[in-house]
């Protein structure tokens, strides 16, 4: 048999308990309401931005690209120098490739930044393969490897995950093997610092090969 007093108490103990659940639902709304204020506020803010944007948004650049970019003469300035696609981990990857007319020359592969690529890269092919022709000797010389990453260019667009920047460092060392470069040295930008920095820090990306000696990073981000 039940005792009133115990009923009491389990009286008390179900109204202090439906006291407890009411106070986490009000407190959770009001959680709640602030996420929904925060996210109307923030929509707000996001919708005049575009407008403000879009009203800002200059038409030099569309304009410029549709009616005076010459990809012509892009097109010429990259035929002139040796570029190749080859496979690798299932990839198709586009690279140029100058050898320097100089005897043990420094094997160089330089990786681009996001946005970018290797056009802007092709003002540095014949100063570092050509020094004595800007003021250097024929011990400055470089074979210059430029290749375009996986996603741009002419390299194929990954179709799965996992080309991370160590993965892609990896992909570098083998193309540099395939090239027979025994010893290299690579330098990255931007994004291609990355490539460079994780490479090192991976367990096969290029600096830990014993085939790369040194890198230069700038811009990593």
């Amino acid at each position: 048999m039940v005792k009133e007093d115990e009923r009491a108490d389990d009286d008390d103990d179900a109204a202090t308990l439906r006291k407890r659940e009411a106070s986490k639902i009000k407190r959770a709304a009001g959680r709640h309401a602030k996420v929904a204020a925060g996210l109307a506020e923030l929509e707000l803010w996001l919708r005049d931005l575009v407008r403000q944007g879009l009203a800002r948004a200059p038409a030099e650049p569309a304009r410029y690209s549709a009616t005076e970019y010459d990809w012509r003469k892009s097109e010429a300035k990259m035929n002139a120098v040796p570029q190749f696609i080859t496979e690798i981990d299932g990839l198709d990857i586009h690279f140029i490739h100058v050898r320097s007319k100089h005897e043990n020359a420094l094997p160089v592969i330089v990786t681009h930044g996001w946005p970018g690529s290797i056009i802007e890269q092709m003002k540095i092919i014949n100063p570092l393969t050509n020094p004595t022709a800007h003021g250097g000797t024929a011990a400055d010389a470089f074979d210059v490897v430029l290749p375009l990453m996986p996603g741009y260019g002419y390299s194929g667009k990954p179709t799965t995950t996992g080309w991370d920047s160590e993965r892609i460092a990896r992909a570098w060392v083998v193309l540099m093997k395939r090239l027979g470069h025994t010893k290299f040295v690579a330098q990255g930008g931007d994004w291609g610092a990355v490539v460079g920095h994780d490479g090192a820090t991976g367990d096969s990306g290029i600096a830990r090969d014993p085939h790369q000696h040194a890198r230069h990073l700038s811009n990593r981000h």
